[in-house]
């Protein structure tokens, strides 16, 4: 299963398409034949940028707790999640919240988890604020200097990983992008704010912070990046015991 996870000023169809005569890139990923095996799930949720909303930890549970209730946490071997900007915090948090005695068999089925400009260290809400109207997901993207909700995110995501790797287990692999190029004259999420462990070096895309998730066909770049990544991932051996602590 490959999920895609949008970001705050997106939703489940407009964050992934580059225009209305072009897929979008889940529905690339669905009718590439390298994928044949795997099916397709498009996040939606409401953000501060639509309508009233949750804070991020409010909608890493409710995001979490459907895909429970859809059996899709348990009923794929191979999960990946494919995010953009404030979705990677949502699914940090979700792959947080399982990495404990009840939720790490889940865990461990996510084989890659790519985030794509995503605000690690937060954003500069100073600026940003001419163009976002403020609610309580904007507000936990704070930069993380002064931010203890994304501390905490970061905080348990290395624990997280530092248990996979001392138990010599290979899921989920980490790999990160971030766009290069401004968005109304800004740069959202710069090389800076991106930073989070990941098991790869951070890569720069020539994109602002919006059309870096759109790619026009499976040849665009961020596309190519993604599935090899994937590929990446899955040639990965799945030997390594489960962790429960």
């Amino acid at each position: 299963m490959i999920i895609f996870v949008h970001g705050l000023v997106g939703d489940a169809d407009g964050t992934w398409r580059f225009d209305s005569k072009h897929p979008s890139w889940p529905e690339l990923a669905a009718k590439d034949s390298d994928f044949a095996a795997d099916d397709v799930y498009v996040v939606g949720y409401a953000t501060s940028y639509s309508t009233h909303t949750f804070n991020i930890e409010e909608t890493a549970e409710h995001v979490l707790r459907q895909l429970y209730d859809q059996e899709l946490i348990t009923k794929y071997e191979r999960i990946y999640f494919v995010t953009h900007s404030m979705g990677g915090v949502i699914v940090k948090r979700m792959l947080n919240i399982l990495n404990d005695r009840s939720g790490i068999a889940n865990l461990h089925r996510v084989r890659a988890v790519l985030l794509i400009s995503t605000p690690s260290q937060g954003a500069p809400l100073a600026e940003l604020g001419t163009w976002l109207r403020m609610g309580p997901d904007v507000n936990d993207l704070r930069p993380a200097t002064f931010n203890t909700f994304l501390q905490s995110v970061e905080n348990d995501w290395t624990r997280m990983l530092r248990g996979r790797d001392r138990d010599h287990a290979n899921y989920p692999q980490v790999y990160c992008a971030y766009e290069t190029l401004p968005t109304h004259h800004l740069l959202i999420v710069s090389r800076v704010y991106a930073m989070t462990r990941c098991d790869e070096e951070l890569y720069a895309m020539n994109y602002d912070h919006l059309q870096i998730v759109k790619p026009r066909d499976m040849d665009h770049d961020p596309y190519a990046w993604a599935k090899a990544r994937i590929r990446e991932a899955d040639e990965l051996k799945v030997d390594a015991p489960v962790r429960v602590h």
